[in-house]
């Protein structure tokens, strides 16, 4: 795909979905509690594993879409475990490291990702990267059923 419009509504539609899912929280959250890191991750990686083996632009759409119904629950799940283990006179400063982790993370991916990108290309990158939030997933799940004794991770 090289068309510019075409390739601008990929993250569009992913910021898009993300809003609606991050306005969701609230409610998935309250039913799912440590379950939502491990629904986010996985949704993620699914979206992600998705888009790099899509066989046409429609199916990176849609592949999009699971993709940003995690990333939509992914940072409010944090600020949400982040505040509540904050005296209230520290959550400023609390919310500035976690925003500052994101633009952390925004700065680092390319760097991380670069070496699998100029080796395998650009579908693998996704493949590899869905991959590994799979796996945090299941991590995740693995651990919240092993040694969690509560709802909360």
């Amino acid at each position: 795909i090289t068309s510019a419009v075409l390739v601008s509504r990929v993250p569009a539609l992913s910021a898009a979905i993300s809003i609606l899912a991050a306005f969701s929280f609230g409610f998935i959250y309250a039913r799912l509690g440590a379950w939502t890191l491990v629904i986010s991750s996985s949704l993620m990686g699914i979206g992600f594993v998705g888009a790099g083996l899509a066989p046409s632009y429609n199916f990176i759409l849609f592949c999009v879409v699971i993709e940003g119904i995690g990333a939509g629950l992914n940072m409010p799940f944090f600020m949400n475990r982040i505040l509540d283990r904050v005296a209230p006179g520290q959550r400023s400063y609390a919310i500035g490291l976690a925003s500052s982790a994101l633009f952390l993370g925004h700065f680092l991916n390319p760097l991380l990702t670069a070496p699998v990108r100029l080796n395998l290309g650009i579908h693998a990158t996704f493949v590899t990267v869905g991959i590994l939030l799979i796996l945090v997933g299941a991590f995740i799940a693995f651990w919240t059923l092993v040694f969690r004794k509560t709802r909360a991770i």
